[in-house]
């Protein structure tokens, strides 16, 4: 009848919540380890999964990173597939790490779709991240200079051209020279001594505008790092502004630890070595062209173009306006939900219903508009996600900077709802 049958419904396996057995093997023991680090616990069991434990598939490649640096060579897919400790223990032991494939990093580099969407929306020369950390007292430029020096020959996609023969956007892409691209010229010290509070927030709000247009991505100028100098013994700012053509989130978390320790180097007075990348943003931008091409690939295309098919049911109470309905017209609420609803949905509710937390979420969202409009009907949503897929055996993007962000619809269809069970 459509309801929910509770009693059907598999028992609670909260298994992997609990910390299983002690490791038996140095291997399983430093990957027992990394998981708990990663994953904020005390404690994690040699037979414990991965994503039972709060784990996803951005985490998986930092995992991959940080074995990677104890000496032990996995995979994101092998975290999927394998998930605990011991079995990983097994697979990191018969793979011996290899050099890094960089034969690919320098030439030129098609857009990747996502790049080609936003070109032909909204045009990709004003379109930047940004992030702000707190740095030491006495940061000194010169050393700021020799470690973006560092980061940028090691990342390849900073230092990459946008080339624009014409207007149609199926011509562009992106030219990567090879390492030694001198940065000087985009690291800046802003005088910030005595700035506190709304002064400070004033002044970074205006330089950071003030380096977002200096970006240029035709030029080849990528990057720009601002240091907000605040006088001696008082720690200071740093800006970091970057197109968003050669950055995503995961890419943070690999370039401000790359900075970090370069900078580091520095003022051990030693050379700096940054870690290899894996794969290089060109080598895996061109696997996926290829794959597009590919007859499987284009064979699966009826599948989306259904996905896609418009339905009647409105998402409103009009149809949408496309003079009206426009980016510049959204509006977004935020709003914090409390530690422990947090924690279950992280591991509770997808441990039960052996799902993900995207999954989670969507049924949430499509009962949720469903509800609002009042009849029932499909859902139709854009789902964001990192995009670094393993195109390739040999693929490794757990080191690899560059924009991979992916964009694929979702049609979600919960049918008729009986909306007070849903709040039972």
């Amino acid at each position: 009848n459509g309801k929910l049958d509770r009693d059907a419904l598999p028992a609670p396996d909260f298994a992997g919540l609990a910390g299983g057995r002690e490791p038996r093997t140095p291997v399983e023991e430093a990957l027992c380890a990394l998981f708990a680090e990663l994953l904020h616990l005390e404690y994690v069991g040699a037979d414990d999964s991965f994503f039972d434990l709060g784990g996803d598939s951005i985490m998986s490649m930092q995992l991959v990173a940080r074995a990677r640096r104890a000496g032990m060579v996995i995979t994101p897919r092998q975290v999927f597939e394998d998930k605990t400790p011991a079995r990983l223990a097994l697979v990191a032991e018969s793979r011996p790490a290899g050099p890094a494939v960089d034969d690919l990093a320098v030439g030129e580099v098609p857009l990747i779709p996502v790049m080609r969407w936003v070109a032909e929306r909204t045009g990709l020369r004003r379109f930047s991240q940004s992030v702000l950390t707190i740095v030491p007292a006495g940061l000194g430029e010169g050393r700021l200079v020799t470690a973006v020096q560092a980061l940028v020959d090691r990342h390849d996609a900073l230092r990459a051209r946008l080339v624009c023969p014409g207007p149609d956007v199926a011509s562009w892409r992106l030219d990567i020279p090879p390492p030694g691209l001198d940065v000087s010229s985009s690291v800046h010290r802003v005088d910030a001594a005595g700035l506190t509070g709304p002064e400070l927030t004033s002044l970074v709000a205006a330089v950071g505008r003030s380096a977002a247009r200096r970006l240029d991505p035709e030029a080849g100028v990528m990057l720009q790092v601002v240091w907000l100098d605040r006088g001696v013994g008082v720690s200071g700012r740093l800006l970091l502004v970057v197109h968003h053509l050669v950055v995503d989130g995961v890419s943070w978390r690999i370039l401000l630890p790359d900075l970090a320790a370069a900078y580091a180097a520095c003022v051990a007075g030693g050379g700096v070595e940054l870690e290899p990348v894996g794969t290089a943003f060109r080598r895996w931008a061109l696997l996926a062209r290829a794959q597009a091409q590919d007859p499987v690939r284009v064979a699966e295309l009826p599948v989306w173009q259904r996905i896609l098919t418009r339905d009647d049911v409105l998402l409103g109470d009009r149809p949408l306006d496309p003079a009206r309905d426009v980016a510049s017209s959204m509006r977004q609420l935020s709003f914090s939900v409390s530690l422990e609803v947090t924690a279950a949905l992280l591991t509770t509710v997808p441990a039960v219903f052996h799902a993900g937390i995207d999954d989670v979420l969507l049924t949430g969202l499509s009962l949720a508009v469903t509800e609002w409009r009042g009849v029932p009907g499909p859902v139709l949503v854009d789902v964001e996600g990192h995009g670094r897929e393993p195109l390739a055996d040999d693929v490794d993007l757990s080191r690899t900077v560059g924009w991979f962000t992916s964009v694929h619809p979702v049609r979600l269809d919960p049918g008729r709802v009986d909306f007070a069970e849903v709040r039972a």
